[in-house]
């Protein structure tokens, strides 16, 4: 398995003041997230993709790039890349730069996108959603395949013989698709044999184990092998030394976030103290506990806070096993619930342990990642936690 972290890049007000912290700075944090997750041991770091004023992210290529200029080992992912609204010439154009700045760490989630902002702004329209990735996905998967394409569609313009470069280091991307659990896309990337990227984190990852028996179902009789089948599923949550505490402090930012950032802006997302206070599953230990947070029916993707000293971290597990399946479908109740906890932390600081005496700087990420922190001085610093299996 690995493990990973990613951010949206938000801008949101700061509960005591309701001040923002400004784009330049929350991108400047974002890269020093990247690199003490580099130095941890992280596998993963990966970045959104919106088009409104109150995300820093709209050009995620651009961040990764900056990002692999202070990495060595983190794979490079976009999350997601709005392929409904995106040449896709361009999108293989930019990751394959990634990829070869990066010397073969880039990878591309593409999603049809919750915010909608990207349609109008690029001229599309949204009632051809489903048509406009379908296209753009099987002309993607060309351009990876072959550095000369001939295509046509109703989209874009018609390819004749095109040369598509640069060519990137890997032989082929890693293309994913990402969706908060629409059947349509489930099937689609079963039937391409693509990994399946689950993140919706309004939805218990229990409910999603019928639709990655599903994936996998379509997958295999699609003639694809069960080890292409790859699934990640995202949940939210904060670490803290005692849940109460973790319940307590994360409670006013995890509010925040839905009432700043909700995909229909005209209408902010109000999360009562009594829906956050749910029942959650038992500590994972005396030592460590885990904190999850409620769904939000409103809720449709990653909610990372910014200008908070505290992280908002996402488990997010990518397993192509059997057995970690069996864990996805054991568990229930809610968001962070369908994960083993004692699993994710061994896993988590098993990689963080691996790295921590290779520099001063890893080992005081490991004691800052322990208090529920990522990175020393860098007020905005949302995170997801990502567990991938080999």
């Amino acid at each position: 398995m690995q493990l990973g972290l990613y951010t949206f890049g938000e801008l949101t007000p700061h509960g005591s003041d309701g001040e923002r912290i400004s784009a330049r700075q929350r991108l400047q944090d974002i890269i020093s997230a990247a690199k003490l997750a580099d130095a941890c041991g992280f596998d993963v770091f990966a970045v959104g993709e919106h088009h409104r004023l109150d995300m820093a992210i709209a050009a995620s290529p651009v961040v990764l790039a900056a990002i692999a200029q202070v990495t060595a080992r983190l794979r490079l992912a976009s999350a997601v890349t709005i392929l409904t609204t995106s040449d896709p010439v361009k999108v293989f154009e930019d990751f394959a730069t990634v990829d070869l700045l990066s010397g073969g760490r880039a990878e591309v989630i593409a999603g049809r996108g919750v915010f909608t902002e990207s349609f109008p702004l690029f001229g599309f329209d949204t009632a051809d959603s489903d048509q406009l990735f379908a296209e753009k996905i099987d002309l993607l998967l060309r351009l990876n395949a072959s550095e000369r394409v001939t295509w046509q569609g109703r989209f874009r313009p018609p390819l004749h013989d095109a040369p598509i470069p640069p060519r990137p280091v890997q032989t082929r991307l890693p293309i994913w698709v990402g969706t908060g659990g629409t059947a349509n896309s489930v099937v689609r990337a079963g039937k391409l044999g693509l990994p399946l990227a689950l993140a919706n984190i309004s939805v218990p990852p229990a409910r999603f184990a019928p639709l990655i028996d599903l994936y996998r179902q379509t997958g295999i009789e699609a003639g694809h092998r069960q080890q292409e089948l790859k699934v990640s599923v995202a949940t939210h949550l904060h670490v803290a030394k005692n849940s109460q505490d973790a319940r307590d402090t994360f409670y006013p930012y995890y509010a925040g976030y839905f009432r700043n950032h909700s995909p229909d802006t005209s209408h902010p997302r109000e999360i009562s103290r009594s829906d956050y206070e749910r029942p959650v599953p038992q500590p994972l230990s005396k030592k460590l506990r885990l904190s999850t947070l409620p769904p939000h029916p409103a809720a449709r993707g990653p909610a990372i806070c910014a200008k908070h000293r505290i992280s908002h971290h996402y488990i997010q597990v990518r397993s192509p096993s059997e057995t970690e399946h069996a864990t996805i479908d054991r568990h229930s109740a809610r968001a962070g619930a369908a994960l083993s906890g004692r699993q994710l932390y061994q896993a988590m600081f098993r990689r963080i342990r691996a790295h921590r005496h290779s520099s001063k700087r890893s080992q005081l990420g490991v004691s800052r990642l322990r208090r529920g922190r990522l990175c020393e001085g860098v007020r905005a610093n949302g995170a997801a936690f990502e567990v991938r299996s080999k």
